[in-house]
């Protein structure tokens, strides 16, 4: 968790932190697991489909980020378990929310526990995922609302001993607050990482500045921890490039507080890649180019 500490310090950070990829479109994509409503936690219930996706995805980033002399985040697949999704998918008993979080985030540990010996720093978050589609803001709830909504899910990560949890896609600002709210409220560090459409902004048309400036006073308001860091996902940097120009160039005292991208290889919108019935990888080498831009 220290290496998080250092990367998102206010006086500008340092050090490498990476991430997983999105263990979702794998799943999907590549080991044709049956991913039911998106949600990836079902392959902590499945020992054979887990031991693949650490052989085949997992392994190959952590192997990476030591080559590098990276951190990592080891990503719990959480993403959708939470309320809505679990009656969803017919886990509706007493305990059923709080025993997926365990089997995700004990998954993580197992693998952290083969890495960190081996000197490598690996920090576990638990991922926290939008109440509606990833890639669509819907009605968006109140901040106090996405509070009440996603507070089962990280005081359930807490308890399962996560460092962290990271709210990935978020698509609209409500919920982002929300999120941070619980986070703050329960005591468990939170990065808030949003989607953004080809324009720069999230689905429901806010801006990446006015996400970060808005959390963070709500956040400060209330007299709670702000989030550590915030991020974008699910978006090529090319959609992102525009708008961190345009907040260089006039100096936004907001920028320092977005640190991280995890991005997409397609460079295609979000309509256009929900129509997709096949995997568009996009041009990795270019890919590898504009993230280094």
């Amino acid at each position: 968790m220290e290496a998080m500490r250092r990367a998102t310090a206010p006086s500008g950070g340092e050090g490498l932190v990476l991430t997983l990829a999105g263990s979702e479109t794998f799943l999907l994509y590549e080991m044709k697991f049956p991913l039911r409503e998106f949600a990836a936690f079902e392959v902590a219930l499945d020992e054979q489909a887990l031991e693949e996706l650490e052989r085949r995805f997992v392994t190959p980033i952590m192997e990476r980020a030591a080559a590098a002399g990276a951190a990592v985040v080891l990503d719990a697949p959480t993403w959708r378990a939470s309320p809505d999704y679990l009656d969803k998918l017919g886990y509706t008993a007493e305990g059923d929310l709080e025993r997926i979080v365990r089997a995700c985030v004990a998954a993580q540990q197992r693998v952290s526990a083969k890495w960190r010996p081996r000197g490598l720093e690996v920090i576990i978050s638990a991922e926290i995922g939008p109440r509606g589609d990833g890639y669509v803001a819907a009605s968006a709830m109140t901040p106090d609302e996405a509070r009440a909504y996603h507070q089962p899910t990280i005081a359930a990560a807490k308890a399962a001993g996560v460092d962290m949890v990271t709210a990935y896609t978020m698509t609209n600002l409500n919920e982002a607050a929300g999120v941070a709210l619980a986070a703050a409220q329960i005591g468990v560090p939170a990065v808030i990482s949003c989607t953004i459409e080809t324009d720069g902004r999230l689905p429901d048309g806010h801006s990446l500045g006015e996400l970060v400036t808005t959390v963070d006073a709500m956040l400060a308001s209330r007299g709670a921890a702000q989030p550590l860091a915030y991020m974008v996902n699910c978006a090529h940097p090319t959609h992102l490039a525009p708008a961190l120009a345009a907040a260089r160039a006039a100096g936004a005292a907001w920028l320092p507080r977005l640190r991280g991208l995890r991005a997409n290889g397609s460079c295609l919108s979000h309509a256009e890649l929900d129509a997709l019935t096949e995997l568009d990888a996009g041009d990795i080498p270019r890919l590898g180019a504009d993230m280094a831009a």
